[in-house]
């Protein structure tokens, strides 16, 4: 039972980096045609692509860190690490993770600060959109997935 509650927590861990791409990592967030329908002015792109490089090297450690204790933690598991151990270790994922959530949201916040509200509302409806058809992407994938 604790080496499927630790092998579960592993692959959750690898899952959550996996799921914690920044926004500078999508393409459809930051290509020519999102920009031109913002209508995003040159003055805004130069700021724009300050936080994005800003943004790029502090997510690139934290995503390092990550990597690293998610190697720390399968040694450990397969090891037969003692609880300890490996509660340390979830515990400093845990903190990674923290920081790096905290970090996507200051990145955000610093992002929404340039553009107009009406730019705002415009980004807030294409990533509605783009929400969605993921949704149905995945619900399809499962469709198939089970032979429906």
């Amino acid at each position: 039972m604790k080496r499927l509650l630790s092998l579960t927590l592993a692959l959750l861990s690898g899952m959550v980096l996996a799921s914690s791409a920044p926004l500078w990592a999508h393409e459809g967030h930051d290509g020519p045609e999102y920009k031109k329908e913002l209508g995003i002015t040159a003055e805004q792109q130069t700021k724009l692509d300050a936080i994005k490089q800003e943004q790029k090297s502090v997510m690139t450690g934290i995503m390092e860190k990550g990597k690293e204790l998610h190697k720390k933690l399968q040694d450990q598991v397969d090891k037969k690490a003692s609880d300890a151990e490996l509660q340390a270790t979830l515990s400093d994922m845990e903190i990674n993770h923290k920081a790096m959530r905290e970090q996507m949201e200051k990145f955000r916040q610093q992002r929404e600060a340039v553009l107009t509200p009406m730019q705002r509302a415009k980004s807030a409806l294409a990533m509605g959109e783009m929400r969605h058809e993921g949704m149905m992407r995945r619900h399809e994938m499962h469709k198939e997935m089970q032979g429906q």
